[in-house]
């Protein structure tokens, strides 16, 4: 007997939920019930890697797969009509080598109900091409987690994501105003992870809701300097360039504070300025022989580096 088919929808979702989209779409043939489980299910993960060796039989292999993902996003939008909760709320697609137009998705409607997003598209060799993320995403307003792998910023489409809470960008190509206007765009953001991005010189990170930062430099083309206007950030992590210049002025709320490979003249004064910090890192902090540490609710200290002498007040 078939007894999967006699659970309710949502544990069916769950279960579907670790197994690639591809053979959920593939079991929607077994039967009526089975072909409208998969026009409800609302996680879908789409990798190239994982799936390629499905289309070897055909010439382009590649292209039959991205051909195959546009098409479900579009029966999944075309679906939305006549089924109430055939909505995808938490989409990961990844690709890597070639990569295919994001465009083809600019005119979904599928953006309006989706909450997490998570695009990977790490080429394969030194001609790196950056996709645009379509303008309806950048203003999904239901979107809550973010998260885009070798994509672009051009800065010319308009940003309105007033629901999203978690960004992440990894080898995101993008300039100081275009991140500051990405910033603006995300008026509830409380979770901001910069990795490696590249075009920025001088980016000033200003949020009034962000909660925990953390930024790694490009070792190859670190900023200049780099500003933080976040009076309200608990935790930062932040792993730099030694000749940087770092404004932490303004984050007066901080708790949890990690700082790996730069040049602290004045870490003492920076750290005494902290009167809520509970944990400190130090990693590789050059230019520091001697240094003080205070603060009435330090609970937590690890010093990975060259000090000459401490003292802990």
């Amino acid at each position: 007997m078939d007894r999967i088919s006699e659970l309710p929808d949502h544990l069916i979702h769950h279960i579907l939920s670790f197994i690639p989209t591809i053979d959920v779409v593939r079991m929607s043939i077994l039967s009526r019930r089975w072909r409208q489980v998969w026009y409800s299910v609302p996680d879908l993960h789409f990798c190239d890697y994982d799936h390629i060796d499905r289309f070897h039989f055909h010439s382009q292999p590649k292209k039959a797969f991205y051909k195959f993902v546009d098409n479900c996003l579009k029966y999944r939008e075309r679906s939305a009509r006549y089924i109430a909760d055939s909505f995808i709320t938490k989409l990961r697609i990844e690709y890597y080598g070639d990569k295919p137009a994001l465009d083809n998705w600019s005119t979904l409607t599928i953006w309006r109900n989706i909450k997490e997003l998570d695009i990977f598209t790490e080429p394969q060799d030194f001609f790196v091409v950056y996709y645009c993320l379509p303008e309806a995403v950048l203003n999904a307003r239901s979107l809550t987690v973010l998260k885009l792998d070798y994509l672009t910023f051009d800065g010319s489409c308009s940003i309105s994501l007033p629901s999203l809470i978690s960004l992440s960008l990894m080898y995101v190509k993008l300039n100081d105003e275009a991140l500051q206007n990405l910033l603006l765009g995300c008026p509830a953001l409380e979770k901001f992870v910069l990795t490696k991005g590249y075009g920025l010189l001088d980016p000033k990170i200003s949020s009034l809701t962000l909660k925990f930062l953390e930024i790694i430099e490009d070792d190859h083309k670190p900023f200049k300097t780099l500003e933080f206007e976040t009076i309200n950030l608990q935790s930062l992590i932040y792993n730099g360039d030694r000749e940087n210049i770092i404004n932490l002025s303004a984050c007066k709320a901080i708790r949890s504070l990690s700082l790996s490979d730069i040049m602290l003249r004045e870490l003492e004064n920076l750290i005494c300025g902290f009167s809520l910090l509970e944990s400190l890192t130090l990693y590789h902090c050059f230019d520091v022989k001697h240094i003080r540490i205070c603060g009435q609710d330090l609970k937590t200290i690890r010093l990975l580096t060259v000090i000459s002498s401490v003292v802990y007040q």
